[in-house]
This record gives structure tokens, C-alpha cells and sequence, in this order.
């Protein structure tokens, strides 16, 4: 299976989008942490990991998404009382934030479709 040229795409992608958000952040200046975030990132990564865990025979890659769900999800639950301080409903943020929103949601609709053709490209063995 052709598994590590995806793994390098992915690694790609995380640095890119990762320069981007210091890039971002550093223009906004300090914001307070959003434990919300950690919370719905570890209920996203915990069945994740418990999926990966399951189909890969190695088990590494679903260990670790496994591990750091469970980290996310018991940091978000231990300062739940944090999450309304922080929360701006979507109507009542600035129009910029507003379209940097829907951009990052398409962008990551995106790679979600992308990710499942590449899925049902090797799973039929069109490329490989």
C-alpha cells in the first residue's frame, strides 16, 4: 500500500496551516485559551484513535490519536466552566473572522472529500 507518500502530504499540510495559525496569531495579539476547543478535538480524536486502533495492524498512528483525545478531553472537561468566557457565537464575530471561519471550514470540507476519494481510490486499487 502507498501509504507514505499521504503520511508526507498530511505532515505537509499540518506545517503549513500550523505557520499559518502562528503567522495569524501573533498579528491578533494574546487570546485567552479555548478549553471548548480541547474538549470537542478530544471527543473528535478519542473514537478516531479507537477506529485507527482498530484497522491498522501496527496500531501506533491510532495510539497516539487515542492518547492525546483522552489528554484533549479531560483537559477541555476540567475547565468546562471556562467555555462560555470564551465562546463568541458566529453572527456577533467581525466580518473578517467571520470569512476566515468559512474559509478554514471549506478548506477543511475539502480535504475531508479528499481524503475519502484517495480512501476509495486505494481501497479499489485504481493507482496501485
Amino acid at each position: 500500500m502507498a501509504l507514505p507518500w499521504i503520511i508526507f502530504v498530511i505532515l505537509g499540510l499540518s506545517v503549513i496551516f500550523g505557520l499559518v495559525a502562528i503567522i495569524v496569531a501573533k498579528k491578533g495579539g494574546k487570546k485567552p485559551t479555548d478549553y471548548y476547543a480541547f474538549f470537542v478535538m478530544g471527543i473528535t480524536w478519542l473514537p478516531l484513535g479507537i477506529i485507527m486502533m482498530t484497522m491498522d495492524s501496527d496500531n501506533s498512528i491510532g495510539n497516539i490519536f487515542f492518547i492525546l483525545g483522552a489528554i484533549y478531553l479531560i483537559l477541555g472537561l476540567r475547565h468546562r466552566k471556562e467555555w462560555k468566557k470564551n465562546h463568541v457565537p458566529f453572527k456577533k464575530l467581525p466580518s473578517k473572522q467571520q470569512k476566515m471561519k468559512i474559509i478554514a471550514l471549506v478548506v477543511l470540507g475539502l480535504l475531508l472529500l479528499a481524503g475519502l476519494v484517495v480512501f476509495y481510490i486505494m481501497k479499489k486499487g485504481i493507482f496501485g
